[in-house]
């Protein structure tokens, strides 16, 4: 019942934050939003990395990608890596506008919850964390298990 409650808190949240995204608007919306800060906090990510990260197919993402290249707020690279999925970072003006995102989502929380402390906000995300983790663990086993039935045949 304590899972619930927390799935629902995590539900209600989900929704509360769309009025930073409606103050803020981004190409592709929110999830445009969500990769141009995953590209600048965490480098070039190709398009099946983002689809795993955001539980996502790889065409959706690759649906906000093209709108983000559009825009010219990201940049194809080569991939060494793999020849048919390039990798993927921010342009000049990507980079400016994922730090103007970063500056408006901290400027939103400080106004809205700067009476939390940061030994609260700390315990919040590990647990979260390792809720998403195990999630995605049981995530990817469970595709592994469809891949060997599928490949049995």
């Amino acid at each position: 019942m304590l899972l619930l409650a927390m799935a629902d808190e995590v539900y209600r949240l989900y929704f509360a934050f769309r009025e930073l995204e409606e103050s803020t608007p981004c190409p592709g919306g929110s999830l445009g939003r969500s990769i141009l800060l995953t590209l600048h906090l965490q480098g070039r990510r190709s398009v099946p990395d983002l689809a795993y990260r955001h539980s996502l197919t790889r065409q959706r993402v690759q649906q906000v990608v093209n709108v983000l290249l559009r825009e010219e707020l990201l940049h194809r690279r080569e991939n060494p890596g793999h020849k048919r999925s390039y990798l993927l970072e921010l342009s000049g003006s990507g980079r400016k506008r994922a730090r103007e995102l970063l500056h408006q989502e901290r400027k939103f929380f400080r106004n809205r919850i700067s009476w939390v402390k940061d030994r609260k906000i700390i315990d919040c995300t590990l647990i979260m964390r390792e809720f998403r983790e195990e999630m995605e663990r049981r995530r990817e086993s469970g595709s592994q298990k469809a891949g060997r039935l599928f490949s049995a045949g």
